[in-house]
C-alpha cells in the first residue's frame, strides 16, 4: 500500500533538516550544482556519515544514478536511505540511539556576540 503524504518533496526536506537540527545533529542539504545522484540531504552523527535522498512517496522514481550512489556511499562505510516521510528518519536515528527526550546531541546554544572576519 502507497502512503501519500500529500505533501511536496521541498516541504518532507525542510521537515526533516528542522527535525535534525532540532537534535543537534550536522546536516546539510546538497546544493543543485552537486554531481547528479547524490542523495538530498548529508549528515554526520556520532561519528557515522549518514545520507539521506528524500522522495514524496514510497512509488516516486529513483533513478538508477541514485541507486548508484546509494551502493557507493554504502561501500565506503557510510549509510544511505531512501525516505519518504519524518518518521522514517526518526526510526534511523533512533536506532543510532538518538529520541525526543535525547539531551546528548540537544542544539547549541547560539552566541550572544558573533565577531565577523576582517
Amino acid at each position: 500500500m502507497t502512503k501519500q503524504t500529500g505533501q511536496l518533496e521541498s516541504e518532507i526536506q525542510a521537515q526533516i533538516l528542522k527535525w535534525l537540527r532540532e537534535h543537534g545533529i550536522f546536516c546539510f542539504k546538497v546544493a543543485m550544482a552537486s554531481p547528479n545522484g547524490i542523495p538530498d540531504v548529508i549528515c554526520c552523527f556520532d561519528g557515522k556519515f549518514i545520507a539521506l535522498e528524500i522522495k514524496r512517496n514510497d512509488r516516486s522514481r529513483v533513478a538508477p544514478l541514485q541507486w548508484k550512489r546509494k551502493e557507493q556511499i554504502e561501500d565506503a562505510g557510510g549509510e544511505s536511505y531512501i525516505v519518504w516521510t519524518l518518521d522514517m528518519v526518526k526510526e534511523i536515528f533512533e536506532s543510532h540511539d538518538i529520541n525526543e527526550e535525547s539531551t546528548k546531541y540537544a542544539k547549541p546554544t547560539k552566541p550572544q556576540t558573533v565577531q565577523k572576519r576582517r
